[in-house]
């Protein structure tokens, strides 16, 4: 046992020397740092280590710059993390990059020394890179996922435009890439542009393009996004949110398949089959004058509006089933199974942030778990909240808090004009289309005179 060395990296030093008197009692030589930069230095400098034990957060280099500077190395010793409470999902990333493990704090003195017991006799650990199967996470018996994916099988052959819609977390970027994988365009990588991440004046470049000296900062040449999928699909995410000006290049584009640089006169044809996505209603947008009505139809020659989870909860035991076998693998977790009751109360969940909330509930539990099976205990630490049946009835229609007021709003002023909805959408400043769409929205019944 005297032959392995461990290097303990924090910035606190009472807490390096803490650990060094822990592990040289158990027979461990150990050498320390104060930060990832200084461990990186000692171990490039012929001091190298059977084991690493890093704090997560530290100032300069902190515990996941570390790991990543380090996994570049054809070899490195295994890494446990220690971590303060309210940084698992941190901790979970680490263990993505290669990490061994992670102790949440406050831990036990046995907890870290059979911990580091077990990491040194793992050996060099194997980065870990899982193809996810998305075909999986778009599966399910529900009647709402059989409805999607019988369209999916209809239109991924065909070039036409498809605008997907849903709440956030549903797997909109998900069911685009079904289509293009589905596609004959299947040979070359989907481009996948984030319309809500840049401003105007960036988005645009990233689109179609610039010549060198078009402005301040063009140094060089640039192809733009739309160009490089030529013979492609490119995946327009939260479509919803270009402006006004941006939405009429678009269009253009959509108009005539040429895109022309930021600078340039020369227009160039391309070949693009575009699948756009927004969780914002675009039709009351367009009444609001937010969004192009023309876009909008061109966009939306194909609709498919994916169900929140709450909607579909019959498909929660196999989403959660596969999430659990896909966290083990990433995390290097020998969890195989759910616990009593886990699916149960994964079942009666609300799940506000639809799919993604689930995937990342589980993966935490899964980080968590120290036994073959993820227990709702592993749940409740990972900071999953256990809904009552009485919040579930109050979530059940699926609306949030601001859409209920806006209900109300609409049921008070329908009330108040004696059910005539022209003279309620005045009274609320709202045209006659968005009021009959939110009515519709709402399943707001309206009497029989």
């Amino acid at each position: 046992m005297g032959n392995k060395k461990i290097l303990v990296v924090d910035d606190d030093p009472q807490i390096r020397e803490l650990l060094q008197t822990r592990l040289e009692s158990g027979g461990y030589a150990v050498v320390t740092a104060a930060d990832g930069e200084d461990a990186l230095a000692t171990l490039e400098s012929g001091g190298g280590a059977d084991l690493i034990i890093t704090d997560l957060r530290m100032p300069l280099v902190d515990g996941l710059e570390f790991l990543r500077r380090l996994v570049k190395r054809k070899t490195y010793p295994p890494v446990i993390f220690l971590t303060a409470y309210g940084s698992v999902p941190e901790a979970v990333e680490a263990m993505k990059l290669g990490a061994y493990d992670f102790l949440e704090k406050p831990y036990s003195g046995a907890d870290l020394m059979d911990m580091v017991k077990q990491a040194l006799e793992s050996g060099t650990p194997q980065t870990v890179t899982v193809a996810a199967d998305e075909d999986q996470l778009l599966a399910g018996t529900s009647s709402e996922m059989q409805k999607v994916l019988a369209v999916i099988d209809r239109i991924a052959a065909t070039p036409s435009s498809v605008l997907i819609t849903g709440e956030s977390g549903t797997g909109k970027e998900l069911v685009a890439r079904s289509l293009h994988a589905r596609s004959k365009r299947a040979a070359s990588p989907m481009v996948i542009i984030d319309c809500g991440a840049l401003p105007d004046s960036l988005l645009e470049s990233e689109l179609f393009g610039h010549r060198k000296g078009s402005f301040t900062s063009a140094t060089q040449d640039k192809v733009g996004l739309l160009e490089m999928a030529d013979r492609s699909t490119v995946f327009l995410d939260e479509i919803g949110n270009i402006s006004l000006p941006m939405q009429t290049r678009l269009l253009r584009f959509l108009q005539n398949g040429e895109v022309r640089r930021v600078g340039d006169t020369k227009p160039r044809r391309v070949d693009v089959r575009v699948i756009a996505a927004t969780n914002r209603d675009l039709a009351v947008a367009t009444s609001e004058g937010t969004f192009r009505e023309d876009l909008y139809y061109r966009l939306e020659v194909v609709t498919l509006a994916l169900p929140p989870l709450r909607r579909r909860r019959e498909d929660i035991p196999i989403l959660a089933e596969f999430f659990l076998g896909q966290a083990a693998r990433q995390l290097h977790r020998g969890v195989n199974a759910f616990g009593e009751g886990v699916v149960a109360l994964l079942e009666k969940h609300a799940w506000p942030g639809n799919v993604r909330q689930l995937q990342h509930v589980v993966e935490a539990g899964v980080a968590l778990s120290r036994g073959k099976r993820l227990e709702l205990d592993d749940l409740s630490h990972s900071g999953f909240t256990v809904v009552t049946d009485a919040t579930i009835s109050d979530e059940a229609d699926g609306l949030s808090h601001l859409e209920r007021l806006e209900r109300e709003q609409i049921l008070s002023a329908l009330r108040a004009s004696s059910w005539v909805q022209k003279r309620a959408a005045d009274a609320l400043g709202i045209s006659g289309r968005v009021i009959h769409y939110k009515i519709r929205k709402y399943g707001i019944q309206i009497p029989r005179s």
